[in-house]
């Protein structure tokens, strides 16, 4: 079963991979279009709801299985608990019928018990399943605004070592016309 989340973590993943430049000093880091990355991490989040509705279905069927297997347990030791009664009522094959009886409500609770065995497996399986793979989606997303974080900490030391190359510029530019001006007083 495929899930939207997963597309869009493939998405996100393509979208850096493929369409990002990379940072000048840094081949390990991209710059990405900030509205894009948030479109996508919105379409994630948007998705996250239905997928642990998903898991959440997954989790009432392992109850319903569960309660069908008491309900089927319970009929089928009321139903040898129906045919001991009659085999009781005939005397002369009463030792028979007890042993019948027996074995009937033997193979029954072992029925039970293995219905019910097999269905918490089997829901355990799917709980365990989705714990797994919404912490892998998760541990995607993580790595995806780790990877965002650092490209904006890069941007923003570029963009600050050029505002302090830009005040170096005018701070000289202003020293320089005012010693033409100073200079030009002494003439």
């Amino acid at each position: 079963m495929a899930f939207k989340i997963v597309d869009i973590i493939d998405e996100i993943e393509n979208y850096i991979e493929n369409d990002c430049k990379s940072a000048l000093l840094d081949k390990d880091k991209v710059l990405v279009e900030r509205n894009t990355l948030l479109d996508l991490l919105q379409e994630l989040r948007d998705n996250v709801p239905e997928e642990v509705a998903t898991y959440q279905k997954v989790i009432s069927n392992r109850n319903a299985i569960l309660e069908n297997a008491k309900v089927e347990a319970d009929t089928i030791i009321t139903n040898a608990n129906r045919m001991t009664e009659q085999l009781l009522d005939e005397h002369e094959i009463m030792q028979k019928a007890y042993d019948s009886a027996n074995k009937l409500i033997d193979d029954a609770n072992a029925r039970a018990t293995e219905i019910v065995d097999k269905a918490t497996n089997e829901a355990n399986t799917m709980i365990s399943s989705a714990v797994t793979y919404t912490d892998n989606l998760l541990a995607g997303l993580e790595t995806i605004i780790n990877h965002s974080i650092d490209g904006a900490s890069v941007r923003f030391d570029q963009y600050l070592d050029a505002l302090k190359n830009n005040l170096e510029t005018v701070t000289n530019n202003r020293y320089e016309l005012s010693k033409s001006i100073n200079s030009g007083d002494n003439n």
